[in-house]
């Protein structure tokens, strides 16, 4: 519960409004971030426990399928309550994900300062560059439901 915590801790800033599905769950079970574009790909927040770390799932949308993204990194920015924490989520590729692609993004718990791991809200923005065109993801999330975190 810590961990699910903490991930909640985590708000990004948004330079346009983006409408947020609020306990909208994917196929790992995690939450659906809403991108700034219409795109072929959405991306599913999750934290696996086990391995201390949250993940982010692209896939296909429609299919679940692995989607790669030609990028190695998400750049995150985290708040909670009125503190700002930026951090990174590394490119985590799966066996599948061409060479420089990734369909599966990670950062890990430990990374986050320790006033964030308490919190039982959070908002989160994920924001990253496509073939030359800035695109962004947001989740806002508070703990009042359970997860059921499935990963691969």
């Amino acid at each position: 519960m810590l961990i699910v915590s903490l991930v909640i801790a985590v708000t990004l800033g948004c330079r346009k409004a983006i409408e947020v599905q609020d306990h909208s769950h994917g196929h790992h079970g995690g939450h659906m971030l809403k991108l700034s574009e219409i795109a072929e790909f959405e991306l599913e927040f999750t934290v696996d426990e086990r391995r201390k770390r949250m993940v982010v799932y692209v896939q296909e949308v429609g299919t679940h399928e692995p989607y790669a993204l030609p990028t190695e990194k998400l750049i995150a920015r985290i708040n909670v309550g009125d503190k700002t924490y930026e951090s990174t989520f590394e490119a985590d590729p799966r066996p599948n994900d061409p060479p420089g692609s990734a369909s599966r993004f990670f950062l890990s718990l430990e990374a986050l300062p320790q006033q964030f791991l308490g919190s039982n809200e959070f908002n989160l923005k994920l924001y990253f560059t496509i073939d030359g065109k800035d695109m962004y993801a947001m989740l806002s999330h508070r703990d009042d439901h359970r997860h059921n975190y499935q990963h691969d």
